[in-house]
């Protein structure tokens, strides 16, 4: 039996002093940028996921479901603003993943980072090969319906963010019967099929399963920046990726998290 299989990413964030960039890729004044202990861990991170995807043996598509780059609009540290830099560097980690799979689709982001449109983004889409809008040639999409086999899975960015991560599973839950519904009125039966949702957006994962349709939030790439400290400062990011696979009967669904270093605890002597 066939196995329609999607590996999904979400939130890089390239070009933050806190996410994933390319050990020695050049920077505007000629130099390179030295990675953090924590960039070092992140880029251990992506090596494992890129050696654990090869052992598949198959993969239909790559979805990448928003924010590739961190943009040029500073709320942390940026390695630079330079959006041809960031581009760049985004090409050159994704470009191993890319070829894993004869697919490849670019979900759009925040506009924050990655432009109105995404326009930041559409040349590391157009350079990767990615599967573009069939009515209009646009190379990012804002929302992607996707048929493993017949179960739809729905791709889009954005999702309501909670501070308490004891309710994180209310929007995502919310998010798949809501669309559920509308396309049921909108359309009767000609409405697609949908199985699951993905989201991104809040830099954490959860995958909950509901009478055998799924509602997955995707984790990122990056760890947490001045920013987040500000408005988040008693949760903790994670880092994972996610793999849907579909037989045309049912959807299941792994999340994979990587560890992250234990905080330090100060410890004066005396």
């Amino acid at each position: 039996m066939s196995v329609h299989r999607v590996v999904a990413i979400a939130d890089l964030h390239v070009g933050s002093t806190v996410s994933l960039w390319p050990e020695g890729a050049a920077l505007p004044d000629g130099g390179a940028w030295q990675l953090s202990r924590p960039q070092r861990m992140l880029a251990r991170h992506w090596d494992t996921m890129l050696e654990e995807l090869l052992a598949y043996e198959h993969i239909d598509a790559i979805v990448t479901v928003g924010d590739l780059v961190d943009g040029c609009n500073p709320r942390a540290g940026l390695i630079t603003d330079r959006m041809d830099y960031q581009r760049a560097a985004a090409v050159e980690l994704l470009a191993p993943l890319r070829e894993l799979a004869a697919r490849f689709y670019v979900v759009r982001g925040s506009e924050w980072h990655t432009g109105k449109g995404d326009e930041y983004v559409s040349a590391i889409a157009e350079e990767l090969g990615a599967t573009p809008i069939p009515s209009t040639g646009e190379v990012t999409w804002p929302e992607l319906f996707y048929d493993m086999g017949g179960l739809v899975v729905h791709f889009a960015h954005h999702i309501g963010a909670t501070l308490n991560p004891m309710y994180e599973a209310t929007a995502a839950l919310r998010d798949l019967m809501t669309l559920r519904l509308e396309l049921l009125n909108k359309y009767g039966l000609l409405a697609p099929d949908v199985w699951a949702t993905v989201r991104a957006h809040r830099h954490r994962t959860i995958a909950i399963c509901k009478d055998g349709r799924w509602s997955i939030v995707l984790a990122g790439w990056k760890l947490k920046d001045n920013y987040a400290y500000r408005v988040a400062v008693n949760t903790l990011p994670e880092i994972a990726y996610a793999v849907l696979e579909s037989d045309g009967d049912t959807l299941t669904v792994r999340t994979r998290a990587f560890p992250l270093s234990l905080p330090h605890v100060e410890r004066p002597e005396g």
